[in-house]
């Protein structure tokens, strides 16, 4: 009987043991569909063009709703269910009279479709805020300014 009490003691100590989380998971937004890369190398480095023209696309509008940046784009593919969009900011505010930051968005597209179709992502601004109560985004691919008030 000990023996079984023994053995039931440590497989529900080794199964605790496994069922915990890890620490290195990527953090996610409570409120938005992403959270903003803030990552000077990635803005300055990456690229996502394989050649092909299959990651090319189009910003058709631009908004902030509270604390989010929705951006639709449009682009070739099925449904746009495979695709990865990532926001980047470049890690550096400009001093101007309004501080300024500057925004890229990274884009792959697995989808080998050729119909035209589109999306919208949200992404979390509050990692951007500075000082002050706004901010400018030059947002790369668009031609406005878009004004984040907080």
């Amino acid at each position: 009987m000990k023996r079984l009490v023994f053995i039931l003691t440590i497989s529900v100590i080794n199964s605790l043991q496994f069922s915990c989380s890890e620490d290195n998971q990527e953090p996610v937004s409570a409120f938005c569909d992403d959270l903003v890369i803030i990552d000077n190398n990635m803005f300055q480095n990456r690229t996502d063009d394989d050649g092909t023209g299959r990651n090319a696309f189009e910003i058709v509008n631009v908004e902030i709703e509270e604390d989010c940046l929705l951006i639709s784009i449009r682009s070739g593919g099925c449904n746009g269910d495979n695709w990865e969009i990532d926001l980047v900011d470049a890690d550096r505010i400009s001093e101007t009279a309004t501080p300024q930051r500057d925004l890229k968005i990274f884009f792959i597209n697995n989808e080998l479709c050729n119909a035209i179709t589109g999306t919208t992502i949200s992404f979390e601004l509050t990692q951007l805020r500075t000082t002050g109560n706004v901010i400018l985004l030059n947002l790369e691919k668009w031609d406005r300014q878009i004004e984040y008030r907080y």
